[in-house]
């Protein structure tokens, strides 16, 4: 709010001088007619401007407290979540269904290490990706002589998800870290449902279908969406870090 201000003062200055020019340049009959409108102009920076303090402290902590939910999913083990209240659950739920927006999703055969290489060293995203690869298909020649062949594609087992929430948090992984990822999402697309001691577990409860793999000090959450044969990768970080 604090950036707004200058031009909301400037904003009510201007109207102020308006106000008066339209008030005392009109009749006695039209000045009933464009006052409600005048006042309007004028005063609604002022409601902003005047706002109490803790409402607008109230807003701007929202995106502070996303990333806070989303730590505290990456940190906390499943029965940690037993002993939250119903509005900490209601938040955590809407972290997570933010978490999903900007997916793209490959076939579980597709060759993932293109793919984050060519973001890692080229800053192609994943979505660019998908749409730069069909794209050169269809202009080379084996599009066309293709079009002329009938045949059918088996479908993956699962689609792979690269949400836009996990492409940002990979962003600046160093190389170790890179390798670690792609062996973990190597080892997800053929067994999402494995657990594996304290590296692969389920959450329960509200947050049946998230999954969290261990990688070192470092996890990786995912979803399983069985009805659609989908993994939705949703974030990475490591342990007791904040996402910037």
């Amino acid at each position: 709010m604090s950036e707004l201000a200058p031009y909301l003062w400037s904003y009510f200055a201007v109207g102020l001088l308006l106000t008066v020019i339209a008030l005392f340049r009109r009749g006695q009959s039209e000045r009933w007619r464009i006052a409600p409108i005048c006042f309007i102009l004028l005063f609604w920076p002022l409601f902003l401007l005047l706002t109490p303090e803790f409402i607008v402290k109230r807003y701007d902590d929202l995106p502070r407290k996303k990333k806070k939910t989303w730590q505290e999913l990456i940190d906390a083990s499943p029965e940690d979540f037993l002993t939250l209240t119903d509005e900490e659950k209601l938040r955590v739920e809407l972290t997570v269904s933010d978490g999903e927006e900007g997916t793209t999703f490959f076939p579980d055969f597709a060759d993932f290490q293109k793919v984050l290489k060519s973001f890692w060293e080229q800053d192609i995203p994943p979505q660019a990706y998908r749409s730069l690869k069909d794209a050169r298909w269809r202009l080379s020649e084996s599009y066309r002589e293709a079009q002329n062949i009938s045949y059918s594609l088996a479908e993956p087992d699962w689609y792979v998800g690269f949400s836009a929430e996990f492409v940002k948090s990979i962003s600046r992984i160093d190389k170790n870290k890179r390798a670690r990822v792609l062996e973990a999402i190597t080892k997800l697309t053929d067994a999402p449902f494995t657990v594996h001691g304290d590296t692969v577990k389920p959450l329960t409860g509200n947050l049946s279908g998230l999954w969290r793999y261990r990688i070192g000090d470092d996890r990786l959450i995912y979803k399983v969406i069985t009805s659609t044969n989908q993994i939705v990768l949703m974030s990475f970080s490591s342990r007791g870090s904040v996402y910037e």
